[in-house]
């Protein structure tokens, strides 16, 4: 049996990572002054290009979806430049997680916190 070869080119995962982080919302000037007061989470570095998402954070992380919580997603670049996943963080709620598509990027369970801690309000992570 001889397999025929697609004619259509088959996109690489960083490519798909790429197009979902640019299709989505740019952040709202709040947004902006409050990550340069704080700074993005833990182990994500301030470099980190930064847009805006809505969705829900699961179990299995989080998934895209109009109407739900408002995330800050940075895209995470390796050393060598490749995109290798997207981060949700909804600083309002305490919730950081992989993009539910991409989430065995980070199977190696590195844990990344917010710099924000208790507010007066005793939201973890509220601003």
């Amino acid at each position: 049996m001889v397999r025929k070869a697609s004619s259509r080119k088959r996109r690489s995962n960083s490519e798909h990572l790429t197009t979902i982080f640019a299709t989505s919302h740019p952040l709202l000037p709040r947004e902006v002054k409050e990550l340069a007061k704080y700074g993005p989470p833990v182990g994500v570095p301030a470099s980190a290009p930064t847009r805006a998402g809505f969705g829900e954070f699961t179990d299995h992380g989080f998934q895209l979806k109009e109407g739900g919580v408002r995330a800050l997603l940075f895209l995470i670049i390796n050393k060598r430049g490749k995109v290798i996943g997207i981060l949700a963080w909804a600083p309002l709620i305490g919730r950081l997680s992989p993009l539910h598509r991409n989430s065995s990027v980070f199977t190696e369970r590195k844990t990344v916190r917010s710099n924000l801690g208790t507010n007066r309000s005793g939201i973890e992570g509220a601003t």
